[in-house]
């Protein structure tokens, strides 16, 4: 793919999201459903934010680098494509998660298939930098066998 196909690609998927989100906010309008998505969008999560708990590194590297590893460059495109699909599609349908705190992940997904095929390429496509690169710390992926 192209550059401008991805990025089209992306804004055709967003903009799908923004009128899902409409139909669920009008359907899910109530005093405790507003009160649960508070209390979700709290809970620790490392999804859009510039740091990473401790867990998602507990046996030396980032768990989603050693999916990379296992699944090779592809098939982890095709992971995180999938569960970019499963947050969009339970978004703000999941009873006390917030629809923001899914809406990011399923970006953060997105962005990091965008960022591994922008690599692919030949030349590699420039603009799509791995979603966790403001991270303190943060070290580029490199392939473990």
């Amino acid at each position: 793919m192209t550059e401008k196909e991805i990025e089209a690609e992306r804004r055709k998927q967003e903009d799908v999201w923004r009128e899902q989100w409409r139909k669920d906010r009008a359907a899910h309008q109530t005093p405790e459903g507003a009160a649960a998505q508070r209390r979700a969008a709290d809970k620790d999560t490392a999804v859009g934010r510039d740091y990473a708990p401790a867990r998602y590194s507990a046996k030396g590297r980032e768990t989603i680098d050693r999916i990379r590893d296992r699944l090779g460059d592809q098939s982890f495109v095709a992971f995180c494509e999938g569960n970019g699909m499963k947050y969009e599609d339970r978004a703000g349908l999941k009873e006390g998660a917030a629809y923001e705190v899914d809406r990011d992940k399923a970006r953060w997904y997105r962005e990091m298939a965008d960022h591994v095929t922008a690599a692919l390429c030949e030349p590699p496509i420039p603009g799509h930098p791995d979603p966790r690169h403001n991270r303190p710390g943060f070290v580029p992926y490199t392939r473990c066998s």
